[in-house]
């Protein structure tokens, strides 16, 4: 039996928290001309949505951002929250764009408030950087500025990318990811 994948053409989220009671209608269309065919039935099951939580997180990348404009060229990064104790295990990850201003909010689904965990930030061309200690949610959403200061990275390992004001960054330079500037 065939079952076609059908994405919907607008988000589904306008319908979170909504009341699934009521009609539903399928509209089909067929862009292909000189063929038929019929729609012999079709049913929709409604999946409740996990919990989210959201990492609201300020990283700037080294050579992305211009200091002339205090803006960074946006790109994707990678946030992996890791255990607290060896071996440091990937509890949650996550992906988002960091804007302009470095901002990206990072949406995860498999931790539970009350888990301490580094934040680790990974980004295509730069040095892994992770969070100064743990943290841990204790509502939906945790807000970390990895541009504060050096030490808001473990190791202080970031470089100022700004004096005024003052802004750092993250590493870039780990095309091959060896963990060395290349």
């Amino acid at each position: 039996q065939f079952r076609p994948a059908v994405k919907p053409g607008q988000p589904l989220s306008a319908f979170d928290r909504k009341n699934k009671q009521g009609w539903w209608k399928l509209k089909c269309v067929n862009n292909s001309p000189g063929d038929k065919g019929y729609v012999q039935g079709w049913d929709i099951k409604i999946v409740p949505r996990l919990y989210t939580r959201t990492l609201n997180l300020t990283a700037l990348i080294q050579g992305f951002y211009n200091s002339s404009s205090n803006k960074m060229v946006k790109d994707t990064a990678r946030v992996y929250l890791k255990s607290v104790n060896a071996p440091y295990i990937n509890l949650d990850s996550a992906s988002a764009v960091l804007d302009t201003a470095g901002r990206g909010n990072f949406p995860f689904l498999n931790i539970s408030n009350g888990v301490p965990f580094f934040i680790t930030l990974k980004h295509r061309n730069s040095i892994e950087t992770w969070s100064s200690a743990g943290y841990i949610f204790s509502s939906d959403t945790l807000y970390y500025d990895f541009t504060l200061a050096a030490s808001q990275a473990y190791g202080a390992n970031q470089i100022k990318i700004d004096s005024t004001p003052v802004k750092f960054a993250v590493y870039n330079g780990d095309a091959d990811k060896n963990g060395l500037v290349n």
